[in-house]
């Protein structure tokens, strides 16, 4: 893919057979199917060709948008789809065990180096931040708003607020 990614970012994608496709939902479920080979296929040969236990982590950058209308005013549920990402583990050692409910991305590799490297990082809050494409720099915190149960989000930022980029 682009810029060394696995999986083809919207709106190209791929099909069952690699061939490129626009996205629409058969179409995605064929993405689906051909890339859930492919990362099987790898993590049997990582598994099978390691003397000792590897550390397997399969993690997206970002969720769907596939219900976002308008990227200046999402819904609490476009947001909550956006924040929830593809994220599984092989650990040995009981190594997810140390994951809790509230992780985010930003701890995940904090707590495997610190596990299985002897690092000693300390764990970031666990906040979670939206950037839309006209403004890819302003990161705005949307932590308490998916959290909240009303939809609408209203994210526009008052003069002379600054924008926090941690």
């Amino acid at each position: 893919g682009r810029n060394g990614e696995l999986v083809p970012e919207a709106p190209l994608k791929m099909g069952r057979q690699s061939t490129a496709v626009w996205k629409d939902k058969k179409r995605y479920l064929d993405q689906l199917i051909f890339i859930n080979k492919k990362i099987e296929t790898l993590v049997d040969e990582i598994l099978s060709n390691s003397d000792i236990p590897p550390i397997i982590i399969l993690q997206a950058d970002h969720g769907p948008a596939s219900t976002f209308d308008d990227w200046n005013d999402p819904t609490r549920s476009n947001l909550k789809e956006r924040m929830r990402i593809f994220c599984a583990f092989y650990l040995p050692q009981n190594g997810a065990d140390l994951f809790y409910k509230t992780i985010t991305p930003v701890n995940i590799f904090r707590i495997v180096f610190n596990k299985y490297f002897n690092a000693h990082y300390p764990l970031l809050p666990d906040r979670s931040y939206f950037t839309d494409f006209a403004s890819p720099y302003r990161f705005r915190d949307v932590t308490d708003v998916i959290k909240r149960r009303h939809q609408k989000v209203g994210l526009g930022h008052p003069p002379g607020v600054k924008i926090s980029t941690n």
